[in-house]
């Protein structure tokens, strides 16, 4: 599944799950765009999962350029990558949340004993 998310004469930005976390599809992606009639230059971003491509408007089209796209992309894999690896986008983000919890409740514990010990250490003596 491709969409494009912002077209002007020449350039065209297309956003894709099939190439988020995915390097490997990125750089075939990539090398197959660079062979193909009429494309100036493309670019990657694994994070986001889009393409920036820029193309030559005299030599070819936006709808070609996504034709191109989706042939280069494979078929059959239609979950994105933390998915594939058996989690999903919540609970990676509900597991991150929790660590960030964790780390915030054990710096709280640790600046209360840091605070606490002069109170102790002068009512013992």
């Amino acid at each position: 599944m491709n969409h494009h998310i912002h077209h002007v004469r020449g350039r065209l930005r297309i956003r894709t799950f099939q190439l988020k976390g995915r390097a490997d599809r990125a750089d075939a992606v990539l090398a197959g765009l660079r062979r193909a009639h009429g494309i100036r230059s493309a670019q990657a971003n694994v994070i986001t999962g889009s393409l920036l491509v820029y193309y030559d408007p005299a030599q070819t089209d936006a709808s070609t350029v996504i034709a191109a796209v989706e042939r280069l992309l494979p078929l059959g894999d239609p979950t994105p990558a933390l998915a594939s690896r058996g989690r999903t986008r919540r609970s990676e983000a509900s597991r991150f949340e929790r660590k960030v919890a964790e780390a915030m409740f054990w710096y709280a514990v640790e600046k209360a004993v840091e605070r606490a010990a002069p109170l102790v250490l002068s009512a013992l003596l």
